[in-house]
């Protein structure tokens, strides 16, 4: 199935193929352009939001490797540009590797129920 002028589109549960991975990485990169300015206003668990977003708006789609390397991408990407010190990655604080698991677990679960929910 194709959209002119949106790229190409698969039904939920199908690989996405690069196309997916391109977007996986694009609304990664915008997570982290939109919440940069805002990053002193609003609160970790704020920025972490905005991720969990991204990496649902592929798990919609029921693209699943997308939706792994998105949710990989996002906690790389908070703990480099968010988490003190800032600019290294630096794993120490429990709670981030709780988030990271729970973004992950999420965006599965929604990828797998939509893939299940498309077949049947």
């Amino acid at each position: 199935v194709s959209i002119p002028g949106i790229g190409p589109q698969e039904l939920p549960g199908q690989s996405p193929g690069w196309w997916g991975y391109l977007v996986a990485v694009s609304v990664v990169l915008i997570a982290t352009v939109v919440c940069y300015p805002v990053r002193e206003y609003i609160s970790q668990v704020n920025i972490a939001m905005v991720y969990l977003l991204g990496v649902m708006t592929l798990a919609t789609r029921g693209w699943r490797g997308p939706t792994v390397f998105a949710s990989v991408l996002s906690m790389l990407a908070f703990d480099y540009v968010y988490v003190y010190p800032w600019f290294a990655f630096s794993f120490r604080q429990v709670e981030y590797l709780l988030a990271f698991n729970a973004i992950l677990l999420v965006g599965l679960l929604v990828s797998t129920l939509l893939g299940v929910s498309s077949r049947a």
